[in-house]
């Protein structure tokens, strides 16, 4: 099983912190210039033109303190073609979009099996043009059709915890702390806490 990290990014500050967690021999890929919410959806599209049998997407507000942990869901991929948070209030308290679409904070993608899915998807690509708009999805989020063209395959669905912020998900392997846009404004000083929060926590995981 071979796999690469790959991250949507505005800040090379909260990249160099996030790609801080992880092995310096995981191939990873940077991707700048998906600034605006709706690039979402292309960027989600073309990370699945990697030529991988997994690719691996975080967001650089994710700090990975549990590899081992991360390593034991991508034991669990085969079968699956895709793992992640769903966006809903029953996974996440200040989510609550739909259960049928993942959040893409962190994924674990199949690409080969979701290209071939979204090119046979006429629905995919009817939302796609018209605004994004799912039946179901509370949240016009530009992700929402990605994720319903993919709502009847096999997908590993993470359990989540809300820290005392309120705010940060911790996926059990990996905390992440949104509003990585507000990063120079009023969460620098939250995040960079959850990011010590994160080095304490892998610390621990090496006394182990």
């Amino acid at each position: 099983m071979n796999y690469i990290i790959v991250t949507r990014s505005r800040s090379d500050e909260l990249y160099e912190m996030a790609s801080s967690f992880w092995p310096a021999d995981v191939p990873r890929r940077r991707l700048v210039g998906y600034n605006h919410y709706k690039d979402a959806l292309s960027y989600l599209q073309d990370i699945q033109n990697e030529p991988y049998d997994y690719v691996v997407n975080i967001d650089e507000d994710c700090f990975v303190y549990d590899w081992a942990g991360f390593e034991g869901l991508l034991a669990q991929m085969p079968g699956h073609i895709l793992a992640g948070m769903p966006d809903s209030l029953d996974y996440c308290s200040h989510r609550n979009n739909s259960e049928f679409v993942f959040n893409p904070f962190f994924n674990v993608f199949y690409p080969s099996r979701i290209k071939s899915v979204l090119l046979a998807s006429e629905r995919f690509h009817s939302y796609a043009v018209t605004g994004f708009q799912v039946p179901g999805c509370n949240f016009h989020e530009p992700f929402n059709c990605f994720f319903d063209a993919l709502k009847y395959e096999p997908a590993i669905k993470l359990k989540t915890a809300t820290l005392k912020d309120q705010i940060t998900t911790d996926l059990g392997f990996a905390l992440h702390t949104w509003y990585s846009r507000e990063f120079e404004g009023e969460h620098r000083e939250r995040i960079l806490s959850v990011y010590e929060q994160a080095n304490y926590l892998r610390s621990l995981q090496r006394q182990g």
